[in-house]
């Protein structure tokens, strides 16, 4: 682990020309180093404010800046934080850095602001990954649900269900220290009403970790139909923008395209594929190989069809190869009107069916609904945070300690088996806080960070 007695430095701004570049310190010399660069008293200064002074090192002014001064502990990372305003660029920032260098401070390592942040105690490892989450969010609603899980919302969520578990784990510890002391036991049914009730509890925590997980990985939607339907205009339609080459030539779309677009707040990755049909042309067969392949991959299958006409031949053999629940049958140029034939096709086989034009974009908005709907984006981003995989792997290993404690419980064997149990379940909960996490998993979540956070 980093020594933390050092002050640390780092450009805090992206690389490259802008108004503003930032180079952040942070540690007992950030004072002293700031002052050595700027000449002035910044200890006699008020903390929360900004003083303008040029930046000047062995005698050579390096730029002029707005000089942030913010003393302990009502900092980010509860240490002595300077954050100097240089003019952005790659020169001037880089100069003001190596100066910092010089005068004492250390290249932070990534993530390292963030990582003093929760040593000392200011945020929670959930919320540490809440910040990394913020910077890298696609999507609107990821950056609102990494906002609230940097407020703390995950943390009290989880912590809620820890408080349940550790009150019956004392009165449990009690009993069996002290047998003697009849109020401090719980009867056999009052322990079983309890663990039940931390039992569902839990569930309920899993089942919304599980939930606001999607918001974090890309929904897959993949476009097929026979060749000519309409698939690459549909995929422009989506993305807002000329992603696929579209022309009136059957085939023109040989590979798999694929393309990132908003829809309802969640990042849903589109694939436009090869029409689907026999051919001899042996790139277009490997074309039509890759989209099977997708389609076995998706999420979601987007079936276009020219509804102007009746169904094809084609249309009804893809249709039953591959249609089904996890598919949307698509009538597309429906600004040729729709063919009461195409229609009749899809009653009965319990399919959701959309009208829509992608040259023109009728019904676009309301299929980007039914996508969000399938996606169950709104019910993710109502939970209020947006679970890793560590933090559902956490919550499992915590469900299965506690299903061993009550299987203690319910088999009659001693107390002190059940809170083995319990206390395992304890120490899961806690790895989601950082509380009982290892040093190895802390160092891999700050690894990831950008430099300078």
């Amino acid at each position: 682990m980093s020594d933390f007695s050092d002050t640390i430095a780092a450009v805090s701004t992206p690389p490259g020309f802008g108004g503003i570049s930032i180079v952040r310190l942070s540690g007992d010399r950030a004072y002293d180093i700031a002052c050595r660069l700027t000449g002035k008293d910044l200890f006699a200064k008020p903390s929360h404010s900004i003083v303008y002074s040029l930046i000047s090192y062995n005698g050579d002014v390096l730029d002029e800046a707005l000089v942030s001064i913010m003393k302990q502990p009502k900092t980010y990372t509860r240490e002595d934080v300077v954050e100097i305003n240089c003019h952005g660029g790659f020169v001037c920032a880089k100069s003001v850095l190596e100066a910092a260098i010089c005068c004492g401070a250390r290249l932070a390592e990534p993530g390292e602001f963030t990582k003093r942040a929760f040593l000392n105690g200011r945020i929670d490892l959930a919320q540490a990954e809440a910040v990394s989450d913020i910077i890298n969010a696609a999507t609107e609603q990821m950056a609102m649900a990494s906002l609230s899980q940097l407020s703390g919302k995950m943390g009290q969520a989880v912590s809620g269900v820890a408080r349940q578990g550790l009150e019956i784990l004392s009165h449990l510890e009690a009993s069996i220290e002290y047998p003697e002391y009849e109020e401090t036991s719980l009867s056999a049914n009052e322990l079983a009403e309890r663990l039940s009730s931390l039992s569902l509890s839990l569930d309920d925590l899993i089942s919304d970790f599980e939930r606001s997980q999607v918001m974090r990985s890309s929904f897959k939607a993949v476009i097929a139909g026979k060749p000519n339907v309409g698939k690459s205009m549909l995929l422009n339609a989506l993305a807002s923008e000329d992603k696929a080459i579209v022309t009136d030539i059957a085939g023109t779309t040989r590979d798999v395209l694929d393309c990132y677009a908003n829809i309802g707040g969640l990042a849903v990755r589109f694939f436009d594929t090869a029409g689907l049909r026999e051919s001899e042309d042996p790139i277009e067969k490997i074309g039509v190989g890759k989209a099977v392949m997708a389609i076995a991959e998706a999420d979601l299958l987007l079936f276009v069809v020219d509804g102007s006409k009746p169904l094809e031949q084609d249309d009804i053999d893809v249709w039953g190869e591959y249609g089904g629940s996890s598919a949307i049958a698509l009538l597309n140029k429906a600004d040729l009107g729709i063919s009461s034939e195409a229609k009749s096709f899809f009653d009965g086989k319990n399919a959701e069916v959309i009208e829509i034009s992608a040259l023109t974009g009728e019904n676009i908005n309301s299929l980007c609904e039914a996508i969000a709907l399938r996606a169950e984006c709104s019910e993710a981003a109502a939970v209020g945070f947006a679970a890793n995989e560590r933090h559902i792997s956490a919550l499992r290993e915590a469900k299965a300690s506690l299903e061993s404690a009550i299987n203690c419980i319910d088999i009659g064997l001693e107390a002190d088996l059940a809170c083995i149990g319990l206390s395992g379940f304890l120490s899961e909960i806690g790895k989601i806080a950082g509380e009982t996490a290892s040093e190895d998993v802390i160092d891999a979540i700050f690894e990831k960070f950008c430099l300078g956070k």
